[in-house]
């Protein structure tokens, strides 16, 4: 009875150290330089009057550029350009 104890005991060892630990699930960060530049294009300011004009430069390097719309327009993100309200 002993020698089965010790084997199975053994044996639960054995398998406890070649089960691997779960891998930990990574969570999102918010940064909002990603948010804004993460690929070409356009994205909208808190003005409605500006956009961001965003370009890749390089490896993970952004270029950001606040533009201004005409007089009398205002940016719309839907159509990527200033047009009237």
């Amino acid at each position: 009875m002993l020698k089965i104890v010790l084997v199975l005991s053994a044996v639960a060892l054995c398998y406890a150290w070649a089960t691997p630990a779960p891998t930990p699930v990574p969570t999102p960060t918010q940064d909002p330089v990603d948010y804004f530049c993460t690929r070409d294009g356009y994205m909208p300011t808190v003005d409605v009057h500006k956009y961001y004009q965003c370009e890749r430069i390089g490896p993970h390097q952004w270029r950001i550029v606040i533009k201004s719309c005409p007089e009398g327009l205002v940016w719309h993100q839907e159509l990527k350009r200033c047009d009237f309200e």
